[in-house]
């Protein structure tokens, strides 16, 4: 299972994860169309970036 939590644990992006999570719920849930599809979870600005936590341009992408 895919944790949020532990992914942004420790990185400059874990106070965002009460927004990340709210975001998912409000917007990238209802978009799911297939497990093998990747999604967004648009939460920050365009100068947001980490690439080892998969966040580029403010969003963070779950895998498929």
């Amino acid at each position: 299972m895919y944790s949020i939590i532990e992914l942004l644990k420790g990185s400059k992006f874990e106070g965002d994860i009460p927004l990340i999570t709210a975001m998912f719920d409000k917007k990238t849930k209802l978009m799911f169309v297939g497990p093998e599809d990747p999604h967004f979870i648009r939460f920050g600005w365009l100068n947001d970036n980490a690439s080892e936590l998969s966040i580029r341009a403010g969003q963070l992408k779950l895998p498929g």
